[in-house]
């Protein structure tokens, strides 16, 4: 998953950023929100639906990917054997061949590798993704403005918490909503911010959400699959003095320069729990 999805789309936005910072124009007509996966580079031209090529395979094996599979699968194994194999002859042990080393220590590394994949996938997708979770037409909004704030838990789960054994083996990300929310903080700040967010959610009637990783793991593989889609969210209920466009898309921006001390969107956030609720356009006519 990292080799597929993660490290390509992140050596997407640095080379974005690469490009920006030489004048040329990347905007999102040109895909620069969409996902850059190592498939683009082995399907056909028609499937890339409309996403520039903003680096090739080349510059990211070069710059990316190669250098971390010499040093982890073969400087690592190799030296891992030579020194194994040195150690034991000044032990007095029986010798082994620094082949066998070589072998057992590059299996190890390989186990090890798709071991951790697996948990960063499970660790991380499934807090951003469900069939009750949301997604917006609006992409961008200002930071730290009411609606940034808003779309941070709509848009986001957390799993099970609390004990440094559950925290630990969920590497701290089963805080994603008071992650997203507030990124700066510490690992430990977020477990003690989280029941303050769920609170304040409860009394303002925002949808907060929180299962058990795998079930939020089914939710995301039925989302995968196409079994089941994302909420939209209510267009009528966006706060148009919140919306903006990156300066970097080279498009004007409509949201104000700061926006800090916003009050919080709790109109929209009981607006929405009303529509979940049955409120229909009702509650929309309320919030607007």
């Amino acid at each position: 998953w990292k080799w597929f999805y993660y490290a390509p789309n992140t050596f997407k936005e640095l080379a974005i950023a690469e490009k920006r910072r030489r004048g040329e124009v990347v905007t999102v007509a040109m895909g620069s929100r969409k996902e850059f996966t190592l498939k683009y580079f082995v399907e056909p031209e028609a499937m890339h639906n409309g996403v520039a090529k903003f680096y090739r395979f080349r510059d990211f094996w070069g710059r990316v990917m190669g250098p971390f599979v010499v040093g982890r699968f073969l400087v690592l194994p190799t030296f891992a054997a030579l020194g194994t194999a040195a150690l034991g002859v000044a032990l007095g042990a029986a010798p082994v061949k620094s082949t066998v080393l070589l072998q057992h220590a590059l299996v190890n590394l390989i186990i090890a590798d798709v071991l951790t994949n697996i948990h960063a996938f499970v660790a991380i997708m499934p807090n951003h993704c469900g069939s009750d979770l949301y997604s917006y037409e609006e992409r961008s909004c200002a930071p730290n403005s009411g609606t940034f704030f808003l779309r941070q838990i709509i848009s986001s789960a957390n799993f099970r918490t609390g004990g440094d054994k559950t925290d630990f083996l969920h590497g701290w990300l089963n805080y994603g909503i008071e992650h997203h929310l507030m990124p700066q903080l510490s690992a430990l700040s977020y477990r003690k911010a989280h029941p303050r967010v769920k609170e304040l959610c409860r009394k303002h009637g925002i949808p907060y959400v929180q299962e058990p990783v795998f079930t939020r793991l089914r939710k995301t593989v039925a989302v995968m699959v196409g079994d089941a889609s994302m909420r939209k969210f209510p267009k009528e209920l966006e706060r148009a003095a919140d919306l903006m466009v990156w300066s970097a898309d080279r498009e004007e921006s409509n949201a104000r320069a700061s926006v800090a001390n916003e009050p919080w969107s709790m109109e929209a956030g009981q607006a929405l729990k009303s529509k979940e609720q049955g409120g229909g356009a009702a509650a929309a006519g309320g919030a607007r």
